[in-house]
């Protein structure tokens, strides 16, 4: 990534109410971040993608509780207190509420049943990528790491490596939580706002669903979400639901074709 917001989501770090070890990973940035002492710093040379860097924080995290934020995301100050208030319980995983933070005109497709391909939950409650947090130790026990055919890279706007974390997690006997005190805020611009980008974005869903193998039964899904729209007679959430259906039916055959 190359978003200059990555200063501002550092700013928010150091603010937070309990002191926190900061990682930064670098994925082959045309303009390198220039992180301040006492903040470590891993670089590529090259992007290598979104889930090679949450491994390459993961091992580089000399603490038990590795939290991950967005570059683009602000986190509030009592952010990480909340999330080790959860491991203290006894969580492995820990998500926590992603807030939509529009710097642009709200579009006007953006509804409950697909904030979370912006990296938003505050209808949901499900813990998404933007923010959230693992016990390390736990992982490795276990032999756990993010899946790295999934994620982000470059333009490829591929997700799920957190959720395959996750369920690959719970398999193993690992409590996972979510503590909607530990919030963030994301920043959506005009590259989030048009209608082109979801459109794109519900491909790569649909790609990284036929790759995990989890089509056919995320379909389904789609299809509950476009009756509970018509239900409620959410009028904007059917017109985008109805729009995304065959960019996510394409994207999920690629997916199960070539993966």
């Amino acid at each position: 990534f190359d978003r200059k917001s990555v200063y501002a989501t550092l700013s928010t770090l150091h603010q937070q109410l309990n002191q926190v070890e900061i990682v930064v990973v670098d994925d082959g940035s045309p303009n390198p971040v220039h992180a301040a002492s006492g903040i470590k710093l891993v670089r590529n040379a090259q992007n290598r993608g979104l889930a090679h860097s949450r491994n390459q924080g993961l091992e580089a995290a000399a603490n038990d509780f590795v939290a991950f934020i967005d570059d683009d995301a602000l986190p509030t100050p009592a952010w990480s207190q909340q999330l080790e208030r959860a491991f203290l319980e006894g969580a492995d995983i820990v998500g926590g509420k992603i807030a939509a933070e529009w710097v642009v005109k709200k579009p006007w497709w953006f509804n409950e049943f697909n904030e979370s391909l912006l990296g938003v939950n505050q209808d949901t409650n499900n813990p998404l990528g933007c923010n959230f947090a693992v016990r390390k130790s736990f992982l490795g026990k276990h032999d756990l790491a993010f899946d790295e055919r999934l994620g982000r890279k470059g333009a490829d706007l591929r997700a799920g490596e957190e959720t395959e974390l996750f369920i690959h997690a719970r398999e193993k006997g690992a409590k996972i939580v979510f503590n909607p005190n530990a919030i963030v805020l994301h920043i959506l611009g005009a590259e989030r706002a048009r209608l082109s980008y979801l459109l794109r974005r519900v491909f790569a869903e649909g790609r990284t669903e036929g790759i995990r193998q989890l089509f056919r039964l995320h379909l389904g899904y789609r299809r509950k979400n476009l009756w509970r729209a018509l239900k409620r007679r959410k009028w904007n959430a059917l017109a985008a639901g109805l729009l995304e259906f065959p960019c996510y039916v394409a994207g999920g055959l690629w997916g199960r074709l070539f993966a």
